[in-house]
């Protein structure tokens, strides 16, 4: 059974006070997700409170899903017999467990008062940009460089917008689309948290039995909230937290070294918000001093870098800290990007030479083209890499965003088909300009002329385009368009009225009209984007499945699904590691941008600045990639004062030096072999395996030189 360490036991041990706020300030590798999980633990098995009493909280999907492998981890510990009988038992009780990301149950709460609403993103911006007339293009794109209005682009000014906007400068386009969003009930991610916030206030003042059931559990069941990284909190999310930790105990997890989302909004404000809420002395602070991680060579870098004085003493309360492994971080300057990834790929070869796996090495960067160049080089040479992100890959896919939109676009419009006539708003334009603007060959104009006449009739333009005889001028698509109306029109029926419908009927079917509509994606260029696609089909399917059991009797697939799909993900997600430890499994290369990497930690790590960049590395970021480290360091063209002097040899010796093998195998509870192989033999065989001689590096390094040679001529 797990011990905890003392300062751990305080946070354990913490006697449950309503209406109490309880701060852990716990830093990389203390041990803090174990503490928060054996502390749930604590509340339930004591009887103190119900599983279902407990609420925890996180920003992302991918903290979601460690947080439910986790709670099932060391709930077993306590229950599993031998024969595993209990395995059931275990995931029931974890079940019963609130886990979700504040967004995902801010979501819950604003749909279950108003009804399916819609997250605006990238496809929900470009198609709202369509409906910009040319004429008026130039006004927003004047002064920049591009003349291509970008969702990005566009997101930015209309928030713009709605932060300046006067009763007497009023944008004729900018009204229109915030009209369009109302009807269509579109709201942005800081929208939603403002909104489920209004319905949470409003429903504290009914009573309990008249209140939607999340609503009503989020004010009157939970006893306790528990939110892990506090620090990554914005603004928008304060009065959130506050009305739904009014009356219970609330845990507020975190350090603040890592806070990395500054651009959101001041961090601080939020937490001295929640703070202050309640008077001080029902507010208590604990630290967490353990480092279960980073060596102390690479913590004494961190701490350097973080310039926190207190925890360098602090440290000295620790009951546990690591020995010394002997090896110092490295920190190299390297002019050329290619041959930076060059010297990535050799320390790779020499690290896999010896005991290390791929799947134990991490490269982090600070951006995603950075995160690109990494991904494409280490493909041209067949190594294997994982991309890590805050969501899973599927829900970002934009194929598989598609479908989930024309599935929406149908179920909104069977919606209001079954409405009084008459009804002046219509939720479904939204989907249907978002579904069409993906559509090659439907033009801007088209869409503009098509959604403007539909106003004129007062009807919705689904229902123009699929009524309509009297087709404006300006359309110059009209058989792409009709086409579309042509093949979502038995879908529609199949939709509202086929009861038989099966989760793989559906993909089916939202597969095949997408592809009969003419649905062409900008990235799918060969087999392996094929693949990966199947893949997301694969685990959008298993959502639909978890729906089809879990949804509730009065409410359809579809609608169950795409008011949930969100958080259902983390329902069924499975950690599944593979520790075989022949040469040809080693697994894959994690690579991640460091904003990504939060909460994670890797063997060995690659932090890549930019060798363009002048600019040195915002101190949160550089802490956060640096102690994802627990054994070896690696930092090129990193730049920040703080940091000791550039280092290059901080990581040679290792062919040869059994000593530091034995402390990474025995670090990592794996087995420690006398190999008949020497590791530099083995780095000669990597390198014939995927061609990494010195020849290939000097020929490609020259080969990028004479090109930006060739540029500067």
């Amino acid at each position: 059974m797990l011990t905890p360490t003392p300062s751990q036991n305080e946070v354990i041990q913490c006697a449950y006070e309503p209406a109490t706020t309880v701060k852990v300030i716990a830093g990389p590798g203390s041990g803090k997700t174990l503490t928060l999980m054996l502390k749930v633990r604590e509340l339930i098995l004591k009887g103190v409170v119900r599983a279902d009493e407990v609420l925890v909280l996180s920003l992302t999907n991918k903290a979601v899903d460690n947080v439910i492998s986790q709670l099932k981890n060391v709930f077993s510990e306590v229950d599993a017999t031998p024969d595993g009988s209990c395995e059931g038992t275990v995931a029931d009780l974890v079940s019963q467990i609130g886990v979700y990301t504040i967004h995902g149950l801010a979501n819950r709460v604003v749909v279950e008062n108003e009804g399916l609403i819609n997250i605006i993103e990238e496809n929900g911006w470009r198609g709202l940009s369509k409906l910009i007339p040319a004429n008026l293009l130039k006004k927003y794109v004047s002064g920049r460089r591009s003349t291509t209005l970008t969702p990005k682009m566009f997101e930015r000014l209309f928030r713009e917008y709605q932060a300046k906007k006067k009763v007497n400068e009023k944008d004729a386009v900018m009204e229109q689309i915030i009209t369009i969003m109302k009807a269509s009930k579109v709201f942005t991610n800081e929208e939603l948290i403002l909104l489920a916030t209004k319905h949470l206030r409003s429903g504290a003042a009914i009573d309990t039995g008249e209140l939607p059931s999340m609503t009503s559990d989020l004010l009157h069941k939970y006893k306790v909230v528990i939110v892990d990284e506090y620090q990554d909190l914005f603004p928008s999310l304060g009065p959130f937290l506050s009305v739904i930790s009014q009356k219970q105990q609330l845990f507020l997890f975190g350090d603040p070294h890592q806070s990395i989302y500054g651009f959101l909004g001041d961090n601080r404000s939020v937490i001295r918000s929640l703070e202050s809420m309640r008077p001080p002395e029902n507010l208590k602070v604990f630290h967490l001093y353990d480092n279960f991680r980073s060596t102390p060579e690479i913590t004494k870098w961190a701490n350097a870098v973080a310039g926190d004085i207190s925890r360098a003493i602090t440290n000295t309360k620790a009951f546990f800290s690591k020995e010394p492994m002997g090896i110092a971080p490295s920190l190299i300057e390297i002019a050329d990007p290619l041959e930076e990834l060059e010297f990535i790929m050799d320390k790779i070869c020499q690290l896999v030479s010896n005991s290390v796996k791929l799947s134990d090495i991490a490269v982090l960067t600070r951006t995603n083209a950075q995160l690109k160049a990494v991904s494409d080089h280490f493909s041209s040479y067949g190594i294997p890499t994982e991309k890590l992100t805050a969501q899973p890959d599927w829900m970002t896919d934009k194929n598989i965003k598609f479908l989930v939109d024309l599935l929406k676009a149908c179920m909104l419009i069977n919606r209001e088909k079954r409405s009084a006539e008459g009804v002046r708003q219509h939720q479904s334009d939204f989907s249907v300009i978002v579904t069409l603007s993906s559509l090659r060959g439907v033009s801007n104009q088209s869409i503009q002329a098509l959604f403007g006449e539909a106003q004129k009739a007062n009807v919705s333009l689904w229902n123009f385009i699929s009524q309509s005889h009297q087709w404006p001028v300006g359309v110059s698509n009209r058989t792409k368009i009709q086409s579309f109306v042509e093949h979502v029109k038995p879908l529609l029926e199949i939709l509202e009225f086929d009861e038989s419908l099966t989760p793989i009927s559906i993909i089916s079917r939202l597969v095949t009209v997408s592809h009969q509509v003419g649905f062409k994606p900008d990235d799918m260029k060969n087999e392996s984007d094929l693949d990966i696609f199947r893949e997301h089909l694969i685990e959008m399917l298993s959502v639909l499945k978890l729906c089809s059991v879990n949804r509730p009797q009065n409410i359809s697939l579809t609608e169950w699904f795409l008011e949930t799909w969100m958080d259902q993900h983390s329902s069924f997600i499975q950690q599944v590691t593979n520790e075989r430890n022949d040469i040809n499994d080693l697994g894959a290369v994690k690579i991640s941008t460091i904003h990504s990497s939060k909460g994670l930690e890797f063997p060995v790590v690659f932090l890549s600045g930019s060798s363009n960049a002048n600019f040195p590395m915002e101190k949160n970021a550089l802490y956060v990639g640096m102690t994802r480290a627990r054994n070896f360091l690696y930092m090129t063209n990193v730049k920040n004062k703080l940091l000791p002097p550039r280092n290059a040899e901080g990581n040679t010796g290792i062919f040869g030096n059994q000593a530091i093998w034995t402390y990474y195998n025995k670090d990592l509870n794996r087995a420690i072999h006398k190999r008949a192989e020497s590791g530099l033999q083995k780095y000669r065989t990597i390198n014939q395996k995927f061609s990494l001689n010195p020849s290939v590096r000097v020929y490609s390094t020259m080969a990028r030189m004479i090109c930006n040679s060739c540029k500067r001529i």
